[in-house]
């Protein structure tokens, strides 16, 4: 009983929301859009999709500007590549592994302009990019150490 009321009440509420869509469908007067009036959905639509294509803009963006202006100067690479060649690449895996994993802090992006930097959709792009610029940075260091560290070990025990 309690299944057949609970199906009858969803049924008029899903006929209560189309009866509702339909009125708003049927005369679309005025939509309200970021507290713009505008005249119809379709304005509304073509809004939305020009905010849409500036973001994605914005981002990609800032993956450029990163790629060409982060030089992860102190990310630790140096010091990932001197623990694998002093001590062991054993060893020196746990803080290459700490070191890519954080994301560059914001004083070290280099940012040309500081309108930039309150940009949401920009910064990401810029911050994602440079996290990879990081990441490549500090795990190439680690592996030339490494490969230096070997080298020396094989050419002692030779």
């Amino acid at each position: 009983m309690l299944k057949k009321i609970m199906f009858v009440i969803s049924v008029v509420l899903l006929s209560a929301k189309l009866s509702i869509a339909q009125d708003f469908i049927a005369s679309p007067s005025t939509v309200y859009y970021d507290g713009a009036q505008k005249d119809t959905i379709n304005e509304a639509i073509a809004m939305s999709n020009a905010k849409v294509v500036s973001i994605v803009n914005d981002y990609y963006r800032g993956t450029q500007d990163a790629d060409g202006g982060y030089t992860a100067k102190k990310s630790g690479r140096r010091s990932i590549f001197f623990a694998s060649l002093i001590g062991t690449p054993v060893l020196a895996v746990i803080p290459a592994i700490i070191s890519s994993s954080t994301m560059p802090k914001v004083r070290n992006l280099h940012i040309a302009s500081d309108s930039l930097l309150h940009n949401v959709a920009y910064m990401k792009g810029y911050r994602d990019e440079a996290h990879d610029i990081k990441k490549r940075a500090v795990w190439g260091n680690y592996i030339a150490g490494s490969v230096i560290w070997i080298g020396a070990v094989n050419l002692l025990l030779l």
